[in-house]
C-alpha cells in the first residue's frame, strides 16, 4: 500500500488558521497525474502542490499545482507555501539575507526568494511573469446579477474591467467602496456563465477603500468550480498590482509597493505584499510575497 507524506501551512498570514491553507507533498516524484488530482481533491483546499525533480536546466525543483478540479500553470500562495516547506525540510542551503531558488512550473522557470533571518525563513517572495493586458471592458454586463450587487457598485465606466495575466488569467473588477465589496453574494451558476463570456473563471473584485489604513487595496477572489471564494490570492495580487500601475491608481515610481488585504469576508484575514518594477517602457517585474505559518504534517495510504 503506497504511503505519502504531506505538510499543511497557512500562507499570507503570521498566525495559524489565517491566510490561505495549503497542502504540500514534497516527495511526489513518479506520482501519476490522476493520483495527484485525487489527492488534491481529498485535501479539498483551493490548491495542493506536488514537488518533483526538475526537468528543466536551471530549475531546483518542479512544482505541480492542483485545485480540486484541475492543474494550474501558476499560482501564488502554493508557490510561497511550497518553498517554505522545502526550506524547513532542509532541501535548500539557506544563506542570509536572501536565498534564491528557481522553480519549474507550467508557466515556465521562475525565481523564488526566501528571506532568511537567524537561519529561518521569515518571508517568501515569488517573481511572476511579465503582465499581459487584455482589452478593457467598460460595462459590467452580467456581473451585477452574478455578484448580487447593483450596477452602481461597479467603478465602470471610470475604471475598466480587464483581464490581466502574470501567468494565470484573472479578471480585475474594480468596485466603488468597501461596503459594495462586502455585500457581494455571488450566484455561482451565473458566475460560471460570466466566466465563459469573460474568458477566465477567476474574478478579482477590489476597492481602494480598506480596513487597515496602511493597506492599498481590499480584494475578494470569486472562483466558480473551485472553492467559491479564495482567502488569499497571490496570482491575482500580481495581476492587481499590474492593473493599478497600468491605470495610474498608485504613484508610478520605479519601484511600486502595494499592500493588499483579503480574506476578511471568509474569516481568514490575509495580507499580500506586491512589488512592481516600472519604467517608461512598461512593467518589467511583478513580485508577490508574504509570511507563511507551518501547521503540521500527515500521511495518506491508498
Amino acid at each position: 500500500m503506497p504511503t505519502i507524506t504531506y505538510h499543511r501551512v497557512n500562507v499570507f498570514t503570521t498566525r495559524p488558521f489565517g491566510g490561505n491553507p495549503l497542502a504540500v507533498f514534497p516527495d511526489a516524484e513518479g506520482l501519476p497525474t490522476d493520483i495527484m488530482q485525487s489527492l488534491a481533491r481529498e485535501m479539498n483546499l483551493s490548491e495542493s502542490t506536488f514537488v518533483q525533480r526538475a526537468r528543466a536546466i536551471g530549475a531546483n525543483v518542479r512544482v505541480r499545482i492542483f485545485t480540486v478540479a484541475e492543474e494550474l500553470p501558476m499560482a501564488g500562495h502554493p508557490t510561497l507555501g511550497t518553498h517554505f516547506v522545502l526550506a524547513r525540510l532542509g532541501r535548500y542551503e539557506l544563506s542570509e539575507p536572501v536565498t534564491r531558488v528557481f522553480q519549474e512550473i507550467g508557466a515556465g522557470i521562475l525565481p523564488v526568494d526566501l528571506m532568511v533571518r537567524a537561519g529561518q525563513v521569515s518571508k517568501v517572495v515569488m517573481t511572476q511573469s511579465e503582465p499581459v493586458f487584455y482589452e478593457p471592458i467598460h460595462e459590467p454586463g452580467p456581473l451585477p446579477e452574478a455578484m448580487g450587487i447593483p450596477e452602481s457598485d461597479f467603478a465602470t465606466p471610470d475604471l475598466p474591467i480587464q483581464m490581466v495575466s502574470t501567468g494565470l488569467k484573472q479578471i480585475m473588477v474594480p468596485l466603488r467602496s468597501l461596503k459594495a465589496l462586502r455585500r457581494v453574494m455571488p450566484r455561482m451558476d451565473l458566475v460560471r456563465q460570466a466566466a465563459e463570456l469573460f474568458g477566465s473563471k477567476m474574478f478579482y473584485l477590489f476597492t481602494r477603500e480598506t480596513i487597515d489604513p496602511m493597506s492599498t487595496t481590499h480584494g475578494r477572489l470569486i472562483m466558480p468550480d473551485h472553492t467559491g471564494e479564495d482567502p488569499a490570492s497571490g496570482s491575482a495580487a500580481g495581476c492587481l498590482g499590474a492593473y493599478l500601475v497600468r491605470h495610474k491608481l498608485v504613484p508610478c515610481d520605479p519601484i511600486v509597493r502595494i499592500s493588499n488585504e483579503q480574506g476578511h469576508e471568509v474569516g481568514r484575514p490575509s495580507q499580500i505584499e506586491i512589488e512592481i518594477e516600472n519604467s517608461y517602457d512598461g512593467i518589467s517585474s511583478v513580485k508577490v510575497g508574504g509570511p507563511v505559518v507551518y501547521l503540521g504534517q500527515g500521511t495518506i495510504d491508498w
